[in-house]
Order: structure tokens, then C-alpha cells, then sequence
């Protein structure tokens, strides 16, 4: 799925699966394929960047989603595993699918910057990245009560999961700025 249009394809694929009243996670992950875990990474966080993150728990399940999922990046999977109950949770349609119709265009836009630029050794830059991750996602259910913070998070994961998707190290670095403020300015709020 490295290519030069990562958000977009996610984006499609996603919508391609979200039909009906009630969507399957499960749906969700089967339409990523099955060898790109950066792919299933960032739907949780797309899904909480969008309004949905509204429903009291999204934000919390979310969290805890991209954590396991972050988890299995820096033990090195290329593939996702979850728990049956987490793939049978199921989304409102509706909602999931104009929440990925509002994300398309910015997608579009975001992807015309987004290159191949290697700068550390891929199988480092993953696990770094996926640490980062894994740390944002087991800090989302604590900001399920701060109106907009975990949407912030999950935008957080989102910039990695494109970082790893289209292996590129810029990205992967402004990802690793973004976080580090983020973690700079909760610290001077405390």
C-alpha cells in the first residue's frame, strides 16, 4: 500500500466497506488487505479525528484499538490481529461514511506531499514510530472527558500511520515535532 496516494486509498477502501445501517470493524480491516497493519492503524484514528468521536466511548475504544494495533508494529507484525469482540463492534453507517466523504478532499490535497523519503532504516523508523503511537493510544481513553484532545491524538496517529504507510521519513519526523509538542504543552498545563 506504499504508494503515492495512502490517505486517499484508505479512505476508499474504507467507504467501499462502510455499506449499511450498522458497519463491522471487521469489514472495515478485511477491506485494508491483508498485509498492511499502518493501513488498519490509521482507521481508528481517522475515526476519531471525525465527528463520530462524539459518541461517548469512540474516543476510549479507539485508544485502545490503535494501542494493540501499535503495539504489533513494534513487535514487527506487517499484519493486524484483533479480538473477535473488537471486530464485531460495529459503527453507525451514516455517520462513519460522511465523516470519510469530509476527510476525502483534505486527503486528496495531504497526498500530493506525501513521498518516499527514507532517512532512518525502515524497520527503526516503524518501531519508533509505532512506540509513539502505542503511547497516544493508551492515553486517548484519559482524554475521552477534554473536548478535543483525543481527536487531536488520533490526528497525532493518523500523520504516523501515513509516515509508515508511505515510508516517508519527513513525514515520520514532523509526526515525532507534533507529538513532542503535544506532550510539551500538557506538561505546562499540569
Amino acid at each position: 500500500m506504499a504508494d503515492n496516494k495512502p490517505l486517499t486509498n484508505v479512505i476508499t477502501k474504507a467507504r467501499k466497506a462502510a455499506l449499511g445501517e450498522r458497519v463491522a470493524i471487521r469489514d472495515l480491516v478485511e477491506a485494508m488487505g491483508p498485509s498492511s497493519i499502518a493501513a488498519v492503524l490509521l482507521l481508528p484514528a481517522l475515526v476519531v479525528v471525525t465527528p463520530i468521536s462524539g459518541i461517548p466511548g469512540v474516543s476510549i475504544a479507539g485508544g485502545l484499538m490503535i494501542a494493540l494495533i501499535a503495539s504489533q508494529i513494534v513487535l514487527g507484525r506487517r499484519t493486524a490481529w484483533l479480538p473477535a469482540f473488537v471486530l464485531d463492534r460495529r459503527l453507525p453507517g451514516d455517520r462513519l461514511r460522511k465523516g470519510l466523504d469530509a476527510l476525502r478532499r483534505p486527503a486528496r490535497n495531504l497526498d500530493t506531499h506525501i513521498h518516499r523519503r527514507q532517512i532512518l532504516p525502515e524497520t527503526v523508523q516503524r518501531k519508533a514510530l509505532g512506540a509513539i503511537a502505542m503511547l497516544i493510544g493508551l492515553c486517548m481513553p484519559l482524554l475521552e472527558f477534554i473536548p478535543f484532545t483525543s481527536s487531536i491524538a488520533a490526528g497525532v496517529v493518523a500523520i504516523i500511520a501515513v509516515a509508515i504507510l508511505a515510508r516517508d521519513g519527513l513525514l515520520a519526523l514532523a509526526a515525532i515535532g507534533v507529538f513532542a509538542v503535544s506532550v510539551a504543552g500538557i506538561v505546562w498545563l499540569i
